[in-house]
Order: C-alpha cells, then structure tokens, then sequence
C-alpha cells in the first residue's frame, strides 16, 4: 500500500493494498494487491483475488468514481458482497470467469441488474479495455455465441476435405500439436525446477554421522540438516548447500577434509528436500533468507566470535550468493559449478534434450515456475548480485560443464568487486568437480579458506595468515 509506478505517457499505477501490516490470520487471497490505474483521466481497479478482510481494509479508502473494476476472484461469492460495489460504484465491470454450472447461483447478476454493464469472459472472450478522454472503451475478443438452433443441417462432413479446407484443417492440427508440445515442455520444466522430488531419504547414503540440527524459517517451514563439530574450529564453520534433484547427503564426502582443517560443518537440507519441510523450492528465492535464518541457529552452537563460509554447488551456489548479498555474517565463498543466469542453464538443459527453440521456452519455463513458486527463481541474477558481494570468493568449475559453461563462470568471477578466484577442473562436468579435482582440489579450498577466515590460534605472519602448500588443479 503507498507504492507508486510511473509507466510515462500519463500513466500511473498506484497499489491500494495490502498495508504493510497484515492482520494475524489473514489468507494469501486477503493480502492480495489491488492496483488503481490511471490514464487520460479515467481510473480502472484491480483487484486480483481480493477476499474477507481485505474487502474491508479496501472499502475503507475513500470512495472514487471507476470507469472499470475487475470482479475480484473470479466473481466468486464471498469476494464480492453488495456494499464492495455501493462502494466502488463502478461504471463498468469485468469478470473473469468460466461458464456457472446449470443450476448455480451468480452472485454478480442480482449486483450488476440495473447498476452497471457487466462483461464475462467466458461469454466475450479476452476484454480489452482501452482509455481515453471521451471514455473508456471496453471491446470482447469475440461476440456472444447464440445457442444451436434446430434444422441446422446434419450432413457428415467428408473425412478427407479437399483443397483449402484440407490445408486449413491439417495446418490447425499442426499448429494445435506444436501448442500441447510447448504446453507440455513448460509445465514439465517448470515443475522440476520447484520440486524435483526427494528420490532419497536423506542421510541414507554412506558418509559421517553427524548431530541432527533443525532450524525455522521466517514462513515457519522447519528446516533439517547435521552439525560435524571441530574441537579446534573456534567458532569458524562451513555451511553446505546441495544443489537441485538431491539432498545434503550428497556432499557427505566433504565432510571429513574439513574437520581436519579445523573448520565446523553444517549440512543442510534446502527446503523441499532432504528431511526439510516445504513443498516447493525457489532456486534461492526464499533459501537466501533460510540460510540466514541457519546462521541465527548455529551461531550458539559455533563457539565464541562464529565465522562462516558457505559452500555451495550449483543451485546451492545462487542460494549462497543471494544470502551473501544481503547478510554481512557469511564472511567467504565457495561456488561450486555456478550458473550465472539461470535462464542461459535452463536453456542449455533444454536444447540438450532436443527440444526446440530451447531459448524461446526457457523464460516460459521460469515465469511458469514463478507462478508455481510464489517467487522468482532467476531475478536478481547471480551476475547482477555479485557487485554487492565484498567477502572473498572462490569459483571451483568443470571445464567440460554443459549447464553452466566455464566461460560463464569466468563472467561471473569478473563481476565481483574483488575478482573471485576461478579453478577449472579440466575433465569436470557440471555434478563432479570434487570428484574429478580429488584431493588437490580440496587442499586448494581448504587454502582458500583459510586464508579468507583465518583460524585466530594460529601464527600470522608478514604476508597473512599461514596457508599450507598444496597441489594447484
């Protein structure tokens, strides 16, 4: 509520509600945004899914005259009792909505008799609403469709229409083919982005045992992972963060390389998978906030003055970025295998699959995704977020990597205010680039962070802290 856009040329949007305060209780539905637009000296509300006690937190504005309202909710009952419109007052109204089932009560009939026009979609099709210092103009996509009338005839159209109505009917069964293979591709793409499945239970994989470890996140979905201790850590600890299609048990092997260097490590469920609650992921959407809220709990548990790092792979890595931007207490970073804009990775997956126009339909997949998640999965971009990270950062990349091409990790490193470091792995791909780098490659992210979060026991020399000699991969 109070937000205001400017779209140029006279016209504005200002959003009425919801206030920044939500009542204790409310529904998605009730805090849903209402728009007032303006153009030409007309104004036309918008009202989304409007419901309940966002219906009174509306009214409660004073009353202007609408050239056009949307129904909010599709015209559903309890979104639109009488006084919503003794309010409003519209001199038009728009709803969208499907056909009522034979015998169902409309709530908008007995409000809009006598009132105002009412427009349907499911009887006009798509309107379109057009401003203008005479009025505002509202035109359907299509006119309402008489009912069948009796004598139409009955003759059996041939199976095999000839000339242009043969290439009509076959170009319509190409074009409805192609749609359903689109249709198919986003809803298939946007789903495995949110909820790629949780195909094994976590922990079960072999590995260390480590201390079971909950935290909640601001939305109240509780969060799991496993605390390995270093007696010598002193407060120094590496958070790890999975990437898509897999749980924290998958970087287990991690684990015991770091505890000899002196380092705590956490390992953690993302929401949505593992033994984290949730039901959808979001790319780091909302895991940048659970990570900080991983922070608040495992600070007690780190020891005096924590210091962390936060070691992710691939979606892990965007989920360690995005909290790094913003959380001042995430002190170094590891990437590894990051993408530096997901809709270039989605696009990549994609064309391998043979799909066509991979580039055309990986924003379609996103947006698809966006609406399923409830957030973006792509905006801000990793790139775009780098500038804001001052911390050190170390990127460890396949050179094989067909997701996420180690050219793209070279942009990204350049991109932070302090180059970050890359190490390309030559023979990696986009999921084994510990694996291929072997023990060099963990020697040198062990160097990495200790140089980036010094162990404060040790002796620091001239040239900083003490760094042991290890392979370069």
């Amino acid at each position: 509520k109070g937000d205001q856009i400017d779209l140029g040329g006279g016209t504005t949007l200002a959003a009425l509600h919801p206030r920044e305060a939500s009542r204790p209780g409310s529904t998605d539905n009730a805090r849903s945004v209402v728009l007032e637009v303006a153009a030409a000296g007309r104004r036309m509300l918008l009202t989304g899914d409007l419901e309940r006690d966002g219906l009174a937190d509306l009214v409660a504005h004073p009353a202007k005259p609408l050239d056009a309202m949307l129904a909010p909710h599709h015209g559903g009952r309890t979104s639109n009792p009488p006084w919503l419109y003794d309010w409003a007052k519209p001199a038009l109204v728009v709803v969208s909505q499907r056909a009522p089932a034979p015998g169902s009560r409309d709530p908008l009939g007995p409000i809009a008799d006598g009132q105002f026009p009412l427009l349907r979609t499911w009887q006009v099709g798509a309107v379109r609403l057009r401003f203008d210092p005479s009025g505002l103009v509202a035109a359907g996509f299509v006119e309402p469709q008489e009912p069948a009338v009796s004598g139409r005839s009955t003759k059996a159209a041939s199976l095999v229409p000839a000339g242009p109505k043969a290439l009509a009917t076959l170009l319509g069964l190409l074009l409805g083919a192609g749609f359903c293979l689109v249709v198919t591709v986003i809803e298939w793409g946007a789903w495995s982005l949110v909820m790629p499945g949780r195909k094994v239970p976590a922990r079960s994989r072999e590995g260390p045992t480590g201390v079971p470890i909950r935290a909640t996140a601001a939305d109240g979905v509780v969060l799991a992972g496993s605390w390995f201790p270093s007696g010598g850590s002193r407060g120094r600890t590496v958070l790890l963060l999975h990437g898509l299609a897999e749980d924290g048990s998958a970087l287990l092997g991690r684990v015991p390389p770091l505890l000899r260097l002196g380092w705590n490590v956490a390992v953690l469920d993302s929401r949505a998978a593992g033994e984290s609650g949730g039901a959808r992921g979001s790319f780091g959407g909302r895991e940048s906030d659970d990570l900080r809220a991983w922070i608040d709990t495992l600070g007690p548990m780190a020891g005096p003055g924590p210091a962390f790092a936060a070691w992710g792979r691939s979606m892990g890595a965007s989920t360690a970025l995005k909290a790094a931007a913003a959380d001042p207490r995430i002190a170094a970073l590891v990437l590894e295998a990051p993408y530096h804009d997901l809709a270039s990775s989605v696009a990549k997956v994609l064309g391998r699959l043979k799909v066509p126009a991979p580039r055309l339909l990986a924003p379609l997949v996103l947006l698809r995704a966006r609406s399923l998640a409830g957030i973006s999965l792509d905006r801000p971009r990793p790139v775009d977020l780098a500038p804001l990270v001052r911390v050190p950062v170390l990127i460890v990349h396949g050179m094989e990597d067909p997701i996420a091409p180690v050219a793209d990790a070279r942009d990204l490193a350049a991109a932070f205010p302090r180059p970050a470091e890359v190490v390309e792995v030559p023979g990696a791909a986009h999921a084994n680039v510990v694996g291929i780098g072997g023990d060099a490659l963990m020697g040198r992210i062990g160097a990495f962070l200790d140089g980036a979060v010094p162990d404060r026991a040790r002796p620091v020399g001239p040239r900083g802290p003490f760094i042991p000699d290890v392979g370069v991969c």
